[in-house]
């Protein structure tokens, strides 16, 4: 009888404690904003060439959930068939990927790069709203897209959810930039001297076109200076906290001076000189250099053609340095050379073109050396065949 009423007693006390506890674990849902903390990271440039430019990525931490997690929009896949061909044309798929928070950290560690935190000041329905088109974005039907290095890349992708989520409420800083795609990519090519001039060449006249602030955030450091102007148009408040640095680097390494382009391409081009000068002295040394030469400019000739021709890479489809980086160099290595008239022809054609883009690269040293090395390869070639009659 006394269990009996014990039982009957505690069968409400029993529906309100789940009750309690339903209501509550309601309210802690692991996706519930309230548990939410968003920033965005940025990772610092790199030794190697994939990391030159730096990485910005969305780090999401759940207190309920006891979770930290990385949202990376700069996912490839190697084992890709026909990978390189891909990279090349445009046609590489990039994907979004998730990892845990501590990966991160010991990746970037292991490769002596720094990571800033700025946590997102979103509102609660932002910071859901955010997170759940991550989520509808990792789904595998949506997670790739097409990478574009200067339209659409792992830092274009956050901005463009950001401005989505927050719908207007914020303005960017006014500011006054009046800078090319060189004059930002330029600080970034201190550690990688050649791969800047290798871009400067396959990007072509395009790269000193000016852009404005929110087309330099394909750049991580950018993204981020850019979304620290960013102020709320009511109250003025920020959207991004204070810096915060998760991990510093030790500082690179410069390239040795004896190595970088500009010396290395004048003492070519000063060889080259001096070796038409000395060509009776040694004739199959300036023969082979002349070949060597006019072979170098037509496979980069041929390589920025085809380029232009299959990439859907707009910025490379109409690149000036194929005026003096072309195939058509490589009738110099064919017989039809003895024909002094021809030789005069293509030599009078080049030397013209090269006019036009010493002119249009006057500030570009490397280029201007390199276009002054084709010329003396050309005038050497000629004057070696002008006792050939017409």
């Amino acid at each position: 009888m006394i269990f009996k009423k014990l039982y009957k007693r505690a069968i409400p006390v029993v529906f309100f404690i789940l009750f309690f506890l339903g209501s509550n674990g309601h309210c802690q849902h692991p996706d519930t904003a309230d548990y939410l903390v968003i920033s965005l990271l940025t990772t610092s440039e790199g030794e190697e060439l994939y990391s030159t430019f730096g990485h910005s990525t969305f780090r999401i931490r759940n207190s309920v959930k006891r979770s930290d997690i990385v949202y990376n929009y700069g996912t490839f896949d190697f084992s890709t068939p026909n990978f390189y061909t891909k990279f090349v044309k445009g046609d590489l798929l990039y994907f979004l990927s998730k990892m845990p928070f501590k990966y991160l950290i010991e990746s970037t560690k292991d490769e002596n790069r720094s990571i800033t935190e700025n946590i997102l000041l979103l509102s609660r329905e932002e910071k859901l709203d955010l997170f759940n088109k991550l989520e509808t974005n990792y789904l595998p039907g949506n997670r790739e897209y097409k990478y574009d290095f200067l339209l659409d890349n792992c830092s274009t992708r956050l901005l463009d959810l950001i401005d989505t989520v927050v719908g207007g409420k914020y303005k960017p800083q006014q500011v006054d930039f009046h800078k090319s795609y060189k004059q930002v990519l330029k600080p970034y090519w201190k550690y990688n001297p050649w791969s800047g001039l290798g871009i400067e060449i396959i990007l072509g006249h395009e790269i000193d076109s000016e852009i404005s602030a929110v087309q330099s955030t394909f750049l991580p450091e950018n993204l981020k200076t850019y979304l620290a102007g960013y102020r709320n148009k009511v109250n003025g408040t920020p959207i991004l906290a204070k810096d915060e640095i998760l991990l510093e680097r030790t500082p690179l390494k410069k390239p040795l001076k004896p190595f970088i382009p500009i010396l290395v391409i004048t003492i070519v081009f000063a060889f080259s000189v001096i070796l038409k000068r000395k060509s009776a002295l040694f004739p199959v040394l300036n023969r082979s250099f002349d070949y060597t030469i006019f072979l170098i400019y037509s496979l980069l000739g041929i390589f920025l053609m085809s380029l232009a021709l299959v990439s859907d890479y707009k910025i490379v489809q109409w690149n000036l340095n194929l005026l003096w980086a072309n195939p058509v160099y490589s009738v110099f290595l064919l017989p039809v050379l003895r024909n002094k008239v021809i030789l005069r022809y293509i030599a009078l054609t080049v030397l013209a073109l090269t006019t036009i883009i010493l002119i249009y690269y006057s500030y570009k040293a490397e280029i201007i050396i390199l276009i002054l090395l084709l010329a003396s390869r050309i005038i050497n070639v000629r004057s070696r065949y002008s006792s050939i009659p017409d």
